[in-house]
């Protein structure tokens, strides 16, 4: 009887209380990281619009300072194009 192993000790319904422990363990374990991995996917998320409203301003710049390329070139009396020569 020294030889058994601790089944003896504790039964069926110890067996059970430590198997739900573990389970519980194991899905507080899965919620922690599932909470992580949203916070992770949040910020890249803010990052990204970030990104896109700097790219959305950087184009707007861009174009109206085409715009104001394309009038300084075109804006001669005479009628020739100032850059030709």
């Amino acid at each position: 009887m020294a030889g058994e192993p601790h089944a003896a000790a504790g039964g069926l319904f110890e067996s059970l209380k430590t198997l739900s422990s573990c389970l519980v363990g194991i899905v507080h374990t899965r919620l922690d990281l599932l909470s992580t991995d949203i916070a992770e996917e949040r910020e890249h998320l803010v990052l990204l619009l970030v990104m896109a409203l700097v790219a959305l301003f950087c184009l707007g710049v861009g174009i109206v300072l085409l715009a104001i390329l394309i009038a300084v070139a075109f804006w001669d009396r005479t009628g020739s194009w100032r850059w030709a020569g």
